[in-house]
């Protein structure tokens, strides 16, 4: 990744880039010995040199495009082009070096891993659609300019959840560089991430850190789950207790999860009821008691929770008391008829 930033031209810096990439870095455990196309890539920059056909009456321009197909039959050498550097001086090339250290085995071992876990971004289509920008992540939260932008996936399978996690990922990160660098640590305008089925999303690095931070740039959040367990799932129990006590709102639609229902019991509160309890002993000396007193008791229990009404929602606000109120009908919107999907809705 550090040769695409730093050795190659803008228009390679994407993923597909890094795939082309990969496909060079080979590795023998037999041979020891064994130059992989990519390692002839790394000596370009620890020799200052360049492998370029012998016919060519100049060596090509240092940060061009490169073709490493269809010249196994030509005659190449070696060009000096450029002032040799040490490793500890290019960090493509001490990343490499590092790598190399391993033996065959071991590095054969981790570029195997590499091709396996970019295996979806070889496909043609794939490889099409991360070859450029058509999105513009940067643009978010400028002044004078609304944006928005839907990204749908299939939520079936997972073989491709990873391309939003990165968006969402990519997102968070250039918007809150560009806070932090062009307007003083705040976004001119509210960003709104709405990550519906959270889950789906795979893990997004650094979770539990990004959504302590990012409100302080204008940056939010709304992460939705179907239970409290999913989260866990992702993140680990620690982690997802991070993200949980990080939101300042809760909306809590019903659910049977009795995990969920146990977190929203204990996050509603107690409450104090006064109760009276009566003693009354028959016989021939028998007598009567009366005993009143105060109890605490949950405002709402867990089993309660699990039976809200479908109508019903339970508002969580933090620094203020819970609510249960209605929800709202979309229908019932006065432009709900310029809703794709609700043109029809009567």
């Amino acid at each position: 990744m550090s040769y695409l930033v730093f050795h190659c031209p803008e228009e390679d810096r994407n993923l597909n880039g890094l795939v082309t990439l990969l496909s060079l870095a080979q590795a023998s455990e037999e041979d020891e010995s064994f130059v992989s196309p990519y390692e002839l890539l790394m000596r370009e920059i620890a020799d200052g040199t360049m492998l370029v056909e012998r016919e060519a009456p100049a060596a090509p321009a240092r940060r061009g495009r490169r073709d490493f197909k269809g010249r196994a039959a030509r005659s190449f050498e070696w060009v000096s082009v450029a002032e040799p550097k040490a490793p500890e001086d290019d960090i493509a090339l001490l990343s490499w070096t590092l790598l190399k250290a391993a033996a065959g085995k071991t590095l054969k071992s981790v570029i195997i891993s590499a091709n396996s876990r970019l295996q979806s971004m070889m496909v043609p289509e794939m490889r099409e659609l991360t070859m450029r920008d058509e999105v513009g992540l940067d643009r978010f939260g400028e002044a004078g300019r609304k944006r928005v932008l839907f990204a749908e996936t299939d939520d079936t399978t997972d073989a491709f959840s990873f391309l939003m996690s990165m968006m969402v990922w990519q997102t968070i990160h250039v918007c809150t560089a560009k806070a932090d660098r062009e307007h003083g640590g705040e976004l001119p305008r509210p960003l709104h991430l709405m990550c519906d089925e959270f889950y789906n999303l795979g893990r997004l690095s650094q979770m539990d850190h990004v959504i302590t931070t990012v409100r302080s740039r204008n940056i939010s959040m709304s992460i939705m789950l179907q239970s409290v367990a999913q989260l866990e799932a992702r993140y680990g129990e620690q982690e997802a207790q991070i993200i949980v006590d990080n939101c300042d709102v809760v909306l809590y639609l019903g659910g049977k999860s009795t995990q969920t229902n146990r977190m929203v019991s204990e996050m509603v509160g107690k409450e104090t009821v006064d109760s009276e309890t009566w003693n009354v002993t028959r016989g021939a000396s028998g007598s009567t008691t009366r005993n009143r007193g105060r109890l605490e008791r949950d405002l709402i229990q867990a089993s309660e929770a699990g039976r809200l009404p479908r109508g019903k929602a339970i508002v969580l606000f933090s620094g203020s008391d819970p609510v249960i109120d209605d929800k709202y009908a979309a229908d019932r919107h006065p432009r709900w008829g310029e809703v794709a999907h609700g043109g029809d809705s009567k």
